[in-house]
């Protein structure tokens, strides 16, 4: 097979046409973006979750700053430097092995500049505060016109990204929910787990990947005679979709992709964990993880923004969890703090990402 780069691979079958010119734009062309203007019904929808997560940040605030929460309140104004220092760079961290695993998911069908999709990674964290799912607008709008990569392409560039993210979060939460703890048991748990879902999703993948892998889907198809079927495998619009396949059966770039992001939740558990210290409370690596997890999560599936939502689950979850020194509402400070350094960090990054990609604007060829 030929290197992804190559003029003759696999990548040419999902570049959308016609390269950009200087003529009128044609309303409904293919090269257009989708329409992404939602009805009034979920327009509504929208914004009462919207305001729903604010009021349950609002209640969260409220609960930090309640008598019982005051004396942690006092810590974190006493808190060392290096350790706020150490907050801020691991949500940096974070945000930069996010942007990582994206751009290493995509290289088996289309390598981009790393600065492009950091840059355009940052912007998307800063989006995802807000409702209607901006921070997906985002990803295809300035990847598509800066980069050239086709909308379908990265429609399958998020899926595969999600069956990443699905394949690491699984047998690591699982690990945090049974353990609870950083102990060798949770770490070999993890290992395993992480083993048969690499082998799980990569033997799937490679099982339909490329040409081979869709011809033997129209070989499964055809006995069933819907012809709607047929017509749909053999469309342009699924070949685009299919490279999905394609990023998750490359070994080496999927295990990269879930090492990255395993490496991310290790981060963010830590950052829960520092922010707990500068509160000056403990928190068990293994419960982190759990609530970084938690925290992580609520956020990519949140359909009114992150806001909101994100700390009242993982307040949640630590007082099921029944954590000593964490129960009712105790666990709020610590979420708003690492919310208040994330917050800080990607507003920065999107500054800087957004200065970037606009002082070297090009257009594709």
């Amino acid at each position: 097979m030929s290197e992804p780069n190559s003029p003759t691979n696999a990548e040419d079958l999902f570049e959308d046409p016609p390269p950009r010119t200087r003529r009128p734009r044609v309303p409904g062309a293919v090269e257009s973006l989708p329409r992404t203007t939602p009805s009034a019904g979920r327009a509504v929808l929208q914004i009462v979750g919207f305001l729903i997560g604010l009021a349950i940040l609002a209640w969260c605030i409220s609960a930090a700053l309640s008598p019982e929460n005051r004396d942690k309140l006092h810590a974190l104004s006493r808190a060392p430097a290096g350790m706020v220092a150490l907050l801020f760079a691991l949500s940096a961290v974070s945000l930069a092995l996010n942007g990582a695993m994206f751009w290493t998911t995509l290289l088996p069908a289309k390598r981009l500049p790393m600065a492009d999709v950091q840059a355009v990674n940052a912007a998307a964290a800063l989006l995802s505060y807000l409702p209607f799912k901006l921070s997906i607008v985002a990803r295809f709008l300035i990847h598509n016109r800066r980069n050239g990569v086709p909308l379908l392409t990265i429609g399958a560039w998020l899926a595969a990204v999600a069956a990443v993210l699905v394949a690491t979060m699984t047998p690591t939460a699982a690990a945090a929910v049974w353990r609870q703890q950083a102990d060798p048991v949770f770490a070999l748990v993890c290992v395993a787990g992480m083993a048969l879902a690499y082998a799980a999703v990569l033997g799937g993948a490679s099982l339909f990947a490329h040409d081979q892998g869709l011809d033997r889907l129209h070989r499964w198809a055809a006995p069933l005679g819907f012809s709607w079927l047929d017509r749909a495998l053999r469309s342009t619009w699924f070949r685009r979709v299919h490279v999905a396949l394609d990023m998750l059966a490359h070994p080496g770039t999927l295990a990269l992709s879930m090492l990255l992001r395993v490496a991310d939740l290790s981060v963010q558990a830590a950052r829960f964990s520092v922010a707990a210290a500068c509160l000056g409370t403990s928190l068990e690596f293994g419960v982190a993880f759990l609530t970084a997890s938690m925290f992580f999560l609520i956020g990519v599936l949140s359909p009114s923004g992150a806001l909101g939502a994100r700390e009242g689950a993982s307040t949640g979850l630590a007082a099921l969890l029944a954590v000593p020194g964490l129960s009712g509402t105790a666990f709020a400070p610590i979420a708003l703090t690492v919310s208040a350094s994330e917050v800080l960090v990607n507003l920065t990054c999107a500054v800087v990402g957004g200065a970037y990609l606009r002082v070297t604007h090009r257009t594709q060829p």
